[in-house]
């Protein structure tokens, strides 16, 4: 019987058709950007949660994709752990066995984690020839770093209230209890609301006028914004609610969304101001931001500020600076404040081109922003820039912004990034256009996760 179960076991490790519940023992080779490691067997790739290169564990096969030639897999035992991995310090990660998708990198010791991030970078450099590439990462804190987290609103068998996060690619509830990368103020701010939708009966979705999801936005003074997102405009309750948030210490102003709309987008339109504040200000670097609940900025004050100063560093002489994708403000305000540069900043977002104009006067700067579509338009009346900063979404610059930029002769080109491989993709396209990469620092803006941040300093050379 023995040697019968032996030779099934063998038999099948060395099949070439791996199926759901196969148990494998495999060898951990690398470790991806998304924290799984990855073995070989046979003819497919196998994707080990909770694994680090140099393991060797006993894993079920959970999902196979035929077409790609990958499997991803559980380990059940591991006979041999090597010195890269630790274990997850969240029971709720997917990579410990739980449902939440938001630290793969958790389980990795500090070396191999800053080395994924930098091969992430360099793997989309080498992909578009570019031989400037970033060798170290600039990290902050690695826990409760984050500012603002939007929790889906959910109500377990049991009734209990959650707030939470959709497990990855699925509806299904994956719960945030005590997350490690929220801010303090964040996590019990969770608590009280949790507490009181249950004690008040509050409907939550999908029951009819149910509130779906809260945002929670943390200010370093201690200060929070909530935003609430409703089913409809008429939901029931909601003034009562927006008081009972509003009464919890800290919490200075709550707004209120509606989205009827089915999936997983959180906003289909903008919030109104429902009780207390509208906005808050927050101190980035050397300068005052005002933000809303909802306002789109950077996760990580600490890194957000580092990159802003890098960024100023490398404009000092700046006289006139362009601001394209400006947002609330943030990057061009610092500049333009360090070095006494006048402003001028279009985003797309009227909401955040008024909050632009109120930080610009709120730290003194001379500035300008306009509420434009860089898809389709382009500023046509600000006098020459001698440095154009540009912070696009994470698909990149927009091909007519791209080659608008061809004609302008600014000597400097400040490219701030949340993807390697647009940033990559673009740089090459500069190149065309006559900038030329000469520094490029990465950054970890959101610890534990694949997220790498980047920021380009181009020079205006030749086509």
């Amino acid at each position: 019987m023995q040697k019968s179960s032996e030779n099934s076991k063998k038999e099948t490790n060395n099949s070439n058709q791996i199926r759901n519940g196969m148990v494998l023992e495999l060898t951990i080779e690398q470790i991806n950007a998304d924290g799984f490691g990855i073995a070989r067997e046979g003819d497919f790739t196998v994707q080990v949660a909770d694994t680090a290169p140099g393991d060797r564990v006993i894993a079920r096969v959970e999902h196979v994709s035929h077409h790609s030639g990958t499997a991803w897999a559980r380990p059940l035992q591991a006979p041999q752990r090597g010195d890269k991995w630790k274990r997850h310090f969240c029971k709720e990660s997917q990579q410990a066995g739980g449902r939440c998708g938001g630290c793969p990198l958790g389980h990795i010791t500090r070396d191999v984690y800053k080395q994924v991030k930098l091969d992430t970078v360099a793997d989309a450099f080498v992909a578009e020839e570019l031989q400037l590439i970033p060798a170290t990462l600039h990290c902050g804190v690695p826990k409760h770093y984050r500012n603002k987290s939007n929790f889906v609103v959910n109500r377990n068998k049991k009734g209990l209230v959650q707030l939470g996060s959709f497990a990855p690619r699925s509806h299904r509830f994956a719960p945030m209890q005590g997350c490690h990368i929220n801010a303090h103020a964040i996590t019990r701010l969770q608590r009280e609301i949790q507490t009181l939708f249950e004690d008040n009966q509050v409907p939550v979705h999908p029951a009819p006028s149910g509130i779906r999801y809260v945002t929670i936005k943390a200010f370093s003074t201690g200060a929070l914004l909530v935003d609430v997102v409703v089913n409809d405009e008429e939901a029931q309750n909601t003034e009562a609610v927006a008081q009972a948030l509003l009464d919890i210490p800290d919490v200075h102003g709550v707004s209120v969304t509606c989205n009827p709309e089915k999936g997983n987008q959180l906003r289909h339109t903008s919030s109104h101001l429902h009780m207390g504040k509208n906005a808050l200000c927050d101190r980035i670097a050397d300068i005052q931001l005002r933000m809303k609940a909802t306002t789109f900025f950077q996760l990580n004050n600490e890194i957000a500020a580092v990159m802003y100063q890098r960024a100023a560093e490398w404009c000092a002489s700046a006289k006139t600076v362009w601001d394209l994708y400006c947002g609330i403000g943030g990057l061009g305000l610092t500049v333009a404040k360090s070095s006494g540069a006048v402003l001028y900043g279009c985003d797309s977002v009227d909401d955040a081109i008024d909050l632009a104009a109120k930080n610009a006067k709120t730290n003194q700067i001379d500035a300008r922003f306009t509420s434009i579509n860089l898809n389709t338009s382009f500023p046509s009346n600000w006098p020459a820039a001698d440095v154009i900063l540009v912070n696009p979404p994470r698909r990149g610059i927009d091909a007519h912004t791209m080659e608008q930029l061809g004609s302008k002769t600014a000597s400097q080109l400040i490219y701030m990034s949340c993807n390697p491989t647009s940033f990559a993709r673009d740089a090459q396209q500069l190149a065309q256009q006559g900038y030329i990469l000469r520094d490029v620092e990465a950054f970890d803006m959101l610890p534990n996760t694949s997220h790498v941040e980047l920021l380009g300093r181009f020079e205006r050379g030749t086509k």
